[in-house]
C-alpha cells in the first residue's frame, strides 16, 4: 500500500507514504485513481512525504515543442 486515505466532509485526503521511485510511482497512480473513482468527492488533498524537490533540467519533462514533435509520430 502506497497511499492512505481519509473523506472528511466531502474532501478526501490522500496522503504518500513513502517516496516514489520510477517503479512505485505507476502503482501510486493506479492506486489514487481507484480511490478516487470509488468515493468521487468534491475535492481531493494529496500530501507528500516530503516537501518536493526541484528536478535537475535532464529530468524536467519537455516543452511544448517536444510534446507537440512526440504527439505527432505514429
Amino acid at each position: 500500500m502506497l497511499v492512505s486515505h481519509v473523506l472528511e466532509d466531502g474532501t478526501l485526503h490522500l496522503r504518500l507514504l513513502r517516496e516514489l521511485d520510477v517503479t512505485s510511482c505507476a502503482a501510486a497512480a493506479l492506486e489514487i485513481e481507484a480511490i478516487v473513482s470509488a468515493y468521487r468527492p468534491a475535492r481531493v488533498l494529496l500530501e507528500f512525504p516530503t516537501p518536493p524537490r526541484p528536478r535537475p533540467p535532464s529530468a524536467r519533462s519537455p516543452g511544448p515543442a517536444g510534446c507537440a514533435r512526440a504527439s505527432a509520430s505514429p
